[in-house]
């Protein structure tokens, strides 16, 4: 909690600001290694991967949301 209370001071912005941020990063996180853990389970049985195409779309999506 002292990392926190020193940002927190060094930044001006409130604790509660940081952990709201620090945790909606950890959940991105968290969802990107799954969606990867799938797909990897999924290219590993025979699925055909993402063409550089079909990825810059998909990324294109993700980022516009």
């Amino acid at each position: 909690m002292a990392r926190l209370h020193a940002l927190a001071t060094l930044t001006g912005r409130p604790e509660t600001d940081l952990l709201r941020e620090a945790v909606a990063a950890y959940l991105e996180d968290v969802e990107d290694i799954r969606a990867a853990e799938e797909s990897l389970r999924e290219i590993e049985s025979g699925g055909k991967p993402l063409t550089l195409d079909e990825l810059d779309a998909y990324l294109d999506r993700d980022l516009a949301r």
